[in-house]
Order: structure tokens, then C-alpha cells, then sequence
């Protein structure tokens, strides 16, 4: 899920956020109501750099310098901690910061993580890292290397402190054949799932450690999920089950971390000709429902007037689920003028969703710069009341909000 150029993190404050909950890509407080804190990267004017912004008052820019790109961010529950990925120079880094500091704090570099014989040369920005609740500290997965140009390497997962202390070495597979990823702490930050695409010493399938590495399990195969890697993992609030997309995106399994593990698949996207695809699984706070986006972009003169088999046209909305399985629900359609919707998060009263959208009409777009018009938004479960929270100019977008 490689996106850039901007990402967005909300957090609902009045005096600060409340606990919060891991989401795929956004954050928001605990039982808060507005004004919202926004945190941001955008490209302006050739520039793509890091904003905070609270309330109405004019977005702060919090980076400086150039920036080949930036990969997820995130905003503690308290709001007092940012955490984010940025690529320069072709070099990617982990920082952190503060709303208040005058610039970040590089935590995690390629050349600090030297071990062994092996050198850490690689961080994945968008998909491959994740951080506790409270922002205190971030798992992330590198490539190591043995030196040749060309090595595909052996992947890793680690962890360190918000302050660059407490460097881990959780997971060392050794060998680029065996491969691991997508690390995500639970709720309460104590345990971290990952998949692994793995060989006959450790089968592929989601797994499932403590924070310290210790206590490893695989909780469901890959055969029960009818395909070696996973693009989408996001924990349930009570830390019980996971959401997970298969890498072709066309199928959603919920997956019982306690009590025996094992996949049961919620809903799979047709077989058309057209391309239909799945992602950003979130849970509701009460853990009923699960929000995904599905995008669909269908074969000449084939179209679907039913919402659970397929999008006519080309489309991505948000669409929620049963964790049960059951009828999906459409929350956003064309009618909203939203051909555009991706990322869904609940906010923390379960009773609307916050992504990120817009118009993409081919008719009425810019086509010199089609994201132009699209922005972070709020909408009801039920499909009502959309409303745009901020409007942004950049070429993508990227959230990141933490619910409950």
C-alpha cells in the first residue's frame, strides 16, 4: 500500500485526546468533540513538508528541508507525541517529535541498526511500521543485505523508544526466502501481529509475539486464507480477533487471535472482468462492524446496481460489514459526489466515519491535477451528513487515526 505526498492524522481534542486504538491509517481521541487537531504532510507548491494545525487557526509547518517523500504518521493519543516516516536523499528514516519542538528527532536510520555481519539498509514507510497507542514506542521491519548490489535480503522486525533508546532485534529470519511484515502492536500495545511468508521450518500465516519477541504463534495459515501474504491488518478493540486482506485484495477474513486462532472469510469481491479490489479494514469501537473501502473499476458496458456485488463504473467507496459476516452496508456513494472514498476509521462513538475522498468524475475534474478537490471528510454510518473536515492540495493522501 505505497502512498505519499500526504498524510493525515486527526486527532479530537478539546484538552488533549483520550485512550485510543490502533486504526490502519488515522487516529482520533476518546469521547471528544471539536475543535480537531490536524496533523498533516501536503504538497504545496513543489514543496512536501509536515503541518499541525488546531482548530481553525493557520496549519503550523513542522519540517523543513528536502523530502523525497513521506510515509505514515502518527499522533499519540494525548497528543503529545508525533511519530512519522520520511524518505531523503533516497535514504528512509523513522523520526519523532513534539506539537511544540522546533524540529524532529531522527530515531530510526538504516546505518544505526548495523548488527552482525549484515547491514539494515531498508525500511518499508508505509505498511512496515506501527506505533503503540501512546506513542512511546514504534515496531518496524528492514532488509538486511550482505553487501552485493543486488541482494534481495533477509527481512526484520524491531522495535525501539519514542526517544531512539531500546533498540530490539525481535525477528531475524536469515534467510530471503523467509520473509516477514506488517507489523501491528494490539490495543494495549503489549502484543504485535506480523505475517510471515515463510518455509518449511515456519509456515506462512499471520502470527502473533509479545512486545518483547518472546511467545510466538502462528494464529492462522495462509492455506486458510487461500493465499501466501496479507496487504491489510488491523486488531479488533478488545485486542480478540484481526481483520485481515489477502495480498490480491479480494477477500476480507477475520481471524480469533485467543482460542485456537483460525480464519473465517467475512466477504469476497466478485470474479469479473473489471478490477475489484478491497483494503483498510477498521474495527468499530464496540467491535461489531468492520469499515473497508472497496474500489472497482468494471469492463465496458458492465455494471452492478447492487452494493455488496460490485461498484459500477469506476469507484472506491466505504462500505461496513458484520465482524460476523452478513449483508455489507454502502456509507458513501456518487450521489455525495464522492467517486473517491479510501482509508475509513470510526470515530470514537461509533456513530460516524472519518476518510479521505473526493470527486473523480472525468468530466468535471482537473485532469492536470485530479486531487485537487479532495480532502478528509466525516460522514454518518448511515450514509448521511457528509461533511469535509479539510481540504488539501496534494497528489495522494494518507491518514492516520486512532479510535476508542
Amino acid at each position: 500500500m505505497k502512498r505519499a505526498a500526504m498524510v493525515i492524522i486527526l486527532c479530537l481534542a478539546v484538552a488533549g485526546c483520550g485512550s485510543g486504538i490502533n486504526g490502519d491509517d488515522i487516529g482520533i481521541g476518546r469521547g471528544a468533540a471539536d475543535p480537531l487537531s490536524l496533523l498533516f504532510v501536503e504538497h504545496r507548491d513543489g514543496d512536501t513538508q509536515l503541518y499541525y494545525r488546531v482548530g481553525d487557526d493557520p496549519a503550523k509547518q513542522m519540517t523543513t528541508g528536502e523530502t523525497d517523500y513521506f510515509g505514515d504518521v502518527h499522533l499519540s493519543d494525548d497528543g503529545s507525541r508525533i511519530i512519522f516516516a520520511r524518505s531523503v536523499d533516497n535514504e528512509v528514516g523513522i523520526y519523532s517529535m513534539t506539537p511544540g519542538d522546533a524540529g524532529p528527532t531522527l530515531i530510526v536510520y538504516p546505518v544505526l541498526l548495523a548488527t552482525s555481519n549484515r547491514s539494515h539498509h531498508s525500511i518499508d514507510v508505509v505498511n512496515e511500521y506501527d506505533v503503540t497507542a501512546d506513542g512511546s514506542a514504534v515496531v518496524f521491519v528492514t532488509t538486511s543485505t550482505d553487501g552485493s548490489a543486488y541482494s534481495s535480503g533477509a527481512t526484520e522486525i524491531h522495535t525501539i523508544a519514542f526517544d531512539g533508546s531500546g533498540h530490539q532485534l525481535l525477528v531475524d529470519t536469515g534467510d530471503e526466502d523467509d520473509l516477514v511484515g506488517l507489523p501491528q502492536f494490539s490495543p494495549d500495545g503489549e502484543r504485535i501481529a506480523y505475517w510471515r511468508l515463510g518455509n518449511n521450518d515456519r509456515p506462512s500465516g499471520l502470527y502473533v509475539m509479545d512486545r518483547d519477541g518472546r511467545g510466538v504463534r502462528m494464529v492462522a495459515s495462509s492455506k486458510e486464507m487461500n493465499h501466501e501474504g496479507f496487504e491489510y491488518l488491523s486488531w479488533s478493540p478488545d485486542g480478540r480477533k484481526i481483520a485481515v486482506v489477502n495480498a490480491d485484495q479480494d477477500a476480507l477474513y477475520v481471524v480469533n487471535v485467543d482460542g485456537g486462532g483460525g480464519a473465517e472469510e467475512i466477504i469476497r469481491t466478485p470474479e469479473t472482468e473489471g478490477f475489484d479490489y478491497l483494503g483498510n479494514p477498521a474495527f468499530s469501537p464496540d467491535g461489531k462492524w468492520i469499515a473497508y473501502h472497496r474500489s472497482a473499476m468494471n469492463a465496458p458496458g458492465q455494471v452492478f446496481t447492487d452494493p455488496a456485488q460490485a461498484l459500477s463504473g469506476s469507484s472506491a467507496e466505504i462500505f461496513m460489514i458484520p465482524v460476523d459476516g452478513g449483508a455489507a452496508r454502502q456509507v458513501t456513494d456518487e450521489g455525495q459526489q464522492m467517486e473517491a472514498a479510501d482509508d475509513p476509521v470510526f470515530t470514537p462513538d461509533g456513530s460516524t466515519l472519518v476518510f479521505v475522498g473526493g470527486p473523480m468524475d472525468p468530466k468535471t475534474i482537473d485532469q492536470q491535477n485530479p486531487l485537487k478537490d479532495f480532502g478528509i471528510y466525516r460522514v454518518a454510518i448511515d450514509g448521511s451528513g457528509v461533511r469535509k473536515l479539510h481540504s488539501g492540495r496534494a497528489d495522494q493522501f494518507d491518514i492516520a487515526l486512532r479510535t476508542g
